[in-house]
């Protein structure tokens, strides 16, 4: 199974679910220490999952690039932020990956794509909607 290397965020294979870092950093930090501030009985998928989706929208500005509502402004037309796919055929790529959906979009946006967006809930429906017109 492919998953993505919490310390350099490299694609690798691996057939344990719970690894959490690739061969080159495993011999680097034989005693990883990243699991310290987890909570026990933490579903570490999901873990992982929302520090990657918080990662993300840092990187991308904390805010809809339409209309500019900021994370953490609960607004009840807008929702909640989102990440948007600028590549059709990237975003079906993304979805059939076996690992972590947000953590394999870290990676990418750490690498320097530039195909990702943050919308607000009612602009993301808002540019699906217009897509789908044309």
């Amino acid at each position: 199974m492919k998953l993505v290397c919490m310390r350099c965020g490299k694609i690798y294979t691996s057939n344990d679910l719970r690894s959490i870092q690739c061969d080159e950093c495993s011999k680097l930090y034989p005693h990883s220490h990243l699991f310290c501030a987890i909570p026990k009985d933490t579903d570490l998928y999901a873990f992982f999952e929302a520090r990657a989706h918080e990662k993300i929208m840092k990187l991308l500005g904390n805010k809809c690039s339409n209309c500019g509502r900021r994370l953490g402004n609960k607004c009840s037309d807008c929702g909640r932020l989102e990440v948007h796919h600028l590549n059709k055929e990237e975003a079906c790529e993304d979805r059939n990956f076996e690992g972590g959906y947000y953590q394999v979009i870290l990676a990418k946006i750490e690498d320097g794509s530039k195909d990702y967006e943050i919308l607000c809930s009612r602009c993301h429906h808002k540019r699906h909607a217009e897509m789908r017109k044309k």
